[in-house]
Parts: C-alpha cells; structure tokens; sequence
C-alpha cells in the first residue's frame, strides 16, 4: 500500500537500461507513471505525470505532479 505524496530516489543503480545513466545526458524529462500493469508501455486508465526540461547537474531534486489521466 502506498500513500501519497511518494518519494523516489533515482540513482544508476535501478537504470532501465544498463547502458544508459543519467550522467550521459545534460537535460532530462522526467516522466512519471502510475500502471495498471506491470508493462512499460502506457495504457488507458493509468496516470501519468511530466516534468519541465531539466538540467541534470543542477537539478539534485525535482517535483513531478501526476495530473493526466491517458
């Protein structure tokens, strides 16, 4: 059971991808989903919420608000 507000931590130990950190890149979208599922790829019925642009260095913490309904 979860309550809300949620905190997440994101670090290069839990990257999707091995491939891929964060520290490859200068700016980032952070896309936050809510799944009915345990797939990836988004569905109706879930939420979803998206941060601005945001730049990886200067930006150790940021606030994403979950207000669209796909």
């Amino acid at each position: 059971q979860f309550r809300f507000p949620l905190e997440v931590t994101l670090s290069e130990e839990n990257a999707m991808v091995e491939a891929l950190s964060l520290a490859q890149f200068e700016q980032v979208i952070v896309t936050v989903r809510i799944s009915v599922d345990e797939n990836v790829m988004s569905a109706a019925g879930e939420l979803q919420g998206q941060s601005s642009t945001i730049e990886v260095k200067n930006s150790p913490e940021v606030t994403v608000l979950v207000d669209q309904l796909l």
